[in-house]
């Protein structure tokens, strides 16, 4: 059953990925082609405040998720339903407050933009509307996440790929036709209480939980989660600065045209984060369900499995990024919105440490080892932070991004020593030799990669995307061979592909 659920979900989440990342680079062109730049800078911003916000939200939802595996798991109804209620009401609260604090923050947004011409009244009530589009989504939450710990997050990803791809006609329609900003957030708005509202139906004629049957939560159970909640939220402080401050740092110290190229760059990141985490996280549910098992073993042999092919995968994707995403921006929205190289290269890497680290950040939220990061997660964000801002002082814009290059490698090794600690109780110097082996086919192709690009040239920028993707895609994908063919790792996938290939196509 966990196997099934994993491939029902993993390949929901590459057709809602897929279906996504069309949609927004279609959506992106037409923007580009019909608004100001500066309004892509502005989507951005938004983005990253609410992000902040967002804070406030302490962790519950990382908390629901651990909660729910074991009642989820052991066919508890009444157990189950007593946390639904719980997080129902916890739920409704912190999306009224989200909305509540960016309403306060209105009046200070334009001390946060550098250089804009757009009416400073226009780009308050853009905010507004935003705003609420995001707030929105909290009303519903608990349900998503009760999908999710049942293993059934394939319903959630369907109904969001057929909801974006009906948003995304609907923006290009009115960004054509009207070259209205103000009706493109509305559209976005609409899209977010639809796909709620749709989801939170389907969870219902479930019947996975009955208000009627829940009972209050015991003591213990309120310490719990009061507790776990706690811990979670430093934890949640310190990713959010990390992932919400960039756009923030370069808007104040670059200017409003750097967050523009900036955009895209992070749209091209967040799809190709997406498929990933889409076509894996099909994983992330089993992770919790196995860990409720509390076969260390087993647990130990699924963790080194699911770090091989995130590894694989984000190595893939990082160079990927990197060679081709010059030629991808100027095919796409022109030449002017490409980074230079130096910067292109610390947007890679960062890429390819925040994908690594999903299968680790996992391991340790659904074994409530998260309880033993709290300490080291202000540690993070300092280091984000200042690191950010001093070399973006020095060095402009990729100073920023050297802030979290820092703050990712840190918690690398953090999360990693917790994990080998807590759960498997054994030394952490085996694991580090594993992520050496499994780095170098990164390396390697880098190199080949690097000084075959520089001698072959392709003056047309389609056949060049073309040519690149190709050819990155072989080097790479021979040195995975080449290098890894021994590892256990390496076999099992090799093998489970082979059986998948067998089952379905060689009859």
């Amino acid at each position: 059953m966990r196997v099934k659920s994993t491939l029902y979900n993993s390949v929901a989440g590459l057709i809602n990925r897929i279906a996504a990342m069309v949609s927004v680079f279609l959506v992106r062109r037409f923007f580009v082609m019909n608004l100001e730049t500066e309004y892509l800078g502005l989507e951005g911003l938004f983005s990253n405040i609410l992000g902040i916000f967002s804070i406030v939200e302490f962790g519950l939802g990382t908390a629901i998720s651990f909660d729910l595996f074991e009642p989820v798991h052991k066919k508890d109804r009444s157990q189950l339903s007593s946390f639904m209620m719980l997080y129902k009401k916890a739920y409704y609260i912190l999306g009224t407050v989200i909305f509540a604090l960016s309403l306060c923050f209105v009046p200070l947004m334009l001390n946060f933009i550098k250089d804009y011409t757009i009416d400073g009244g226009n780009i308050k009530l853009y905010f507004i509307i935003y705003a609420s589009g995001v707030s929105v989504t909290y009303f519903f939450s608990y349900k998503r996440t009760l999908l999710f710990a049942l293993q059934k997050n394939y319903i959630v990803l369907m109904v969001d790929s057929a909801i974006k791809i009906l948003l995304s006609i609907l923006q290009i329609y009115v960004l054509i036709n009207y070259h209205n900003y103000l009706l493109y957030l509305v559209l976005i708005v609409l899209a977010n209480i639809s796909a709620n509202i749709v989801v939170s139906i389907i969870c219902d004629r479930g019947h996975y939980y009955d208000r009627k049957c829940a009972e209050p939560l015991s003591e213990y159970y309120k310490q719990k989660i009061i507790a776990d909640v706690k811990a979670i939220a430093v934890t949640n402080i310190s990713w959010q600065g990390i992932v919400s401050t960039d756009n923030i740092i370069i808007s104040l110290l670059t200017g409003v045209m750097n967050l523009a190229k900036n955009a895209n760059y992070t749209l091209m990141t967040a799809a190709i984060s997406s498929i990933i985490s889409s076509v894996l996280g099909g994983v992330s549910a089993s992770v919790g369900d196995l860990l409720a098992e509390k076969d260390r073993k087993k647990i130990r042999e699924y963790f080194h499995r699911y770090c091989f092919i995130y590894f694989i995968c984000s190595s893939y994707a990082a160079l990927g990024l990197f060679f081709v995403s010059a030629d991808v921006i100027t095919l796409w929205v022109g030449r002017d919105f490409v980074f230079d190289t130096c910067i292109v290269f610390v947007i890679s890497f960062n890429l390819f440490l925040s994908l690594v680290l999903k299968p680790l950040g996992d391991y340790q939220n659904y074994s409530g080892c998260f309880v033993y990061y709290k300490s080291y997660s202000v540690v993070t964000l300092l280091i984000n932070l200042s690191v950010s801002v001093i070399f973006a002082k020095i060095w402009g814009v990729i100073g920023v991004f050297f802030g979290s290059l820092a703050a990712y490698i840190f918690m690398f090794i953090v999360f990693a020593n917790i994990i080998y600690k807590h759960i498997f109780a054994e030394k952490i110097t085996g694991f580090f030799c594993s992520v050496f082996q499994f780095v170098l086919p990164m390396v390697v192709s880098f190199i080949l990669l690097y000084f075959m690009f520089r001698e072959i040239i392709i003056n047309n920028t389609a056949a060049s995307v073309i040519f690149r993707i190709v050819m990155v895609t072989l080097v790479y994908f021979i040195s995975v061979i080449l290098i890894l063919h021994r590892d256990c790792n390496y076999r099992y996938f090799r093998e489970f592909v082979f059986l998948i290939i067998k089952k379905h196509f060689c009859r």
